[in-house]
């Protein structure tokens, strides 16, 4: 990964981007793979 500032650095800096917000990213996502495999 390059060196860069994103908005989830920025955020973590904030205090805006906790535990739950990364659960919440990684259950969608896994939804978003779960639906498409089953569509193939």
């Amino acid at each position: 990964m390059r060196n860069r500032f994103t908005v989830v650095d920025l955020l973590t800096f904030l205090g805006w981007w906790q535990d739950a917000d990364v659960a919440e990213v990684m259950a969608r996502a896994e939804t978003a793979c779960t639906s498409t495999a089953s569509r193939s």
